[in-house]
């Protein structure tokens, strides 16, 4: 009659252990690149870091033994998404599916490439980052970075510094609102100012 069995089974089936893939906790901007974290898998030595861009699909752009990695090739001005695998020790095996991933839109942070020092003021300047709409700069004061200002330039001028004295500078992009898009280098550059001589006589 119709629904009988017409066959045997396998009496000892297949066994499978599912892994849940890992999942990305956190993704950020740093002052070298895209920071991405997540969570460790029991029993797993790797993980292959996957990345995809609007105009190519998920590439494999690293493997590492920890749970956190910076992707210091990411092109600024550009929305990425990032996913993350576990693998075998020997990385011969990948052992998850992909997840969703998680996206994030990476302006790179600007570099100082020279200070200049002028007749009362020093010229700071920097390498345009696509993306940006502005850049603030900022100086540092006792351990704190305060603002000295926002231009559309890659140039700012600080002036009424004083002789011989050290000052360091960092440099973050602004978006067309004024909000941040971009991490900094906290570091900064150090320039000492030095007045020009003053003919006496």
């Amino acid at each position: 009659s119709s629904g009988d069995f017409i066959s045997d089974y396998n009496h000892d089936g297949w066994s499978h252990t599912f892994m849940a893939p890992p999942v990305i906790s956190e993704l950020y901007s740093t002052d070298s690149g895209v920071s991405i974290s997540w969570n460790a898998l029991k029993g797993e030595k790797k993980y292959r870091v996957y990345r995809m861009d609007d105009n190519h699909g998920w590439a494999r752009i690293g493997d590492t033994a920890e749970t956190t990695f910076i992707d210091k090739t990411a092109a600024s001005g550009t929305r990425y998404s990032y996913t993350v695998r576990a693998i075998t020790a020997d990385g011969s095996r990948e052992t998850t599916y992909f997840n969703p991933g998680k996206s994030i839109y990476y302006v790179a942070a600007p570099r100082v490439t020279e200070i200049v020092n002028r007749d009362g003021s020093a010229d700071i300047y920097w390498n345009a980052c696509k993306g940006a709409s502005q850049y603030r700069v900022f100086w540092l004061d006792n351990g704190t970075w305060r603002g000295l200002g926002n231009t559309s330039s890659t140039r700012f001028s600080h002036s009424g510094l004083r002789n011989n004295v050290p000052t360091t500078y960092t440099v973050r992009c602004l978006d067309d609102d004024g909000d941040f898009i971009s991490a900094y280098n906290a570091a900064g550059w150090t320039n000492t100012y030095l007045a020009p001589p003053v003919i006496s006589s």
